[in-house]
């Protein structure tokens, strides 16, 4: 994956983070970021693809908005001003000998966001099979899903409400030595759940089919206190021409994983 260079800034707290492109001369009303060519959709041909910025400034790779471009179709990303910057890449996701199109969008606050679009060539036709969740509402303190309760003796339990993973965490006293009141602040403690920051592709079951496993930072009282990753693993679902939710997992910050949770059975 081709990651685009972030220049130095100063970083601020997720929720209270905008992004605003400064005014000047460097900036591009439309400007071809990328393009990649390939025998894409099963043809003997090569095409193209193209990832066009709106008002994108050069010096910085920054734009406002985002739109990838195939000879025949235009697809505006959902253009959320959190994502400042973005590129691509052609790879195999489902098998198919075909290479589908990925599209990664940079966040560059202190949560270092990153959303993904995946598009696949069905019968002549780009269709969208997987995109990351948005930003725009997304709260890192989001109660309705994620909830922390602290069980006394340093231990910790995380509840993700919607798939009803649970996660049991020992903390040590020593963690957490230099603050007064200690208890009081463990027991006020919520869960911290940033948004996805990385991913990764995998063939679990040999079937050239990638799974895509998405990491949520979860921290504790502040944002340097790792506590563990919530794990997203999806599969391709052939029968709904799309990416869903197969697994949930939470990773201790050893990587070691403590549990996990099956959403959707593999056929």
């Amino acid at each position: 994956m081709n990651i685009l260079p972030i220049p130095f800034i100063t970083l601020l707290a997720f929720s209270t983070i905008t992004q605003e492109l400064p005014v000047n001369k460097e900036i591009e009303p439309i400007w071809m970021v990328q393009q990649l060519s390939d025998y894409l959709c099963h043809t003997d041909t090569k095409s193209d693809v193209k990832l066009i910025a709106h008002h994108y400034q050069k010096s910085t790779k920054f734009a406002k908005s985002w739109e990838v471009r195939t000879e025949r179709q235009v697809f505006p990303l959902n253009n959320e001003r959190w994502y400042a910057a973005a590129d691509m890449e052609l790879k195999d996701m489902i098998g198919d000998h075909a290479k589908e199109i990925l599209v990664y969008r940079y966040h560059v606050g202190s949560s270092y966001a990153v959303g993904l679009h995946v598009f696949s060539c069905k019968t002549g036709k780009w269709v969208e099979i997987f995109h990351s969740p948005s930003l725009i509402q997304y709260d890192p303190r989001d109660t309705e899903r994620f909830e922390m309760t602290y069980l006394g003796g340093y231990q910790l339990q995380f509840h993700d409400k919607l798939t009803d993973l649970k996660a049991h965490l020992s903390l040590s006293k020593e963690r957490y030595m230099d603050i007064e009141n200690r208890e009081e602040s463990l027991k006020r403690l919520r869960a911290w759940v940033d948004p996805v920051s990385h991913y990764e592709f995998r063939d679990s079951n040999g079937d050239h089919q990638k799974e895509i496993h998405t990491h949520q930072h979860v921290y504790g009282l502040w944002h340097t206190d790792h506590l563990g990753t919530f794990v997203t693993i999806y599969k391709f679902d052939q029968k709904h021409g799309a990416y869903r939710i197969k697994e949930v997992a939470f990773q201790e910050p050893n990587k070691k994983i403590c549990s996990r949770k099956v959403i959707l059975d593999s056929p």
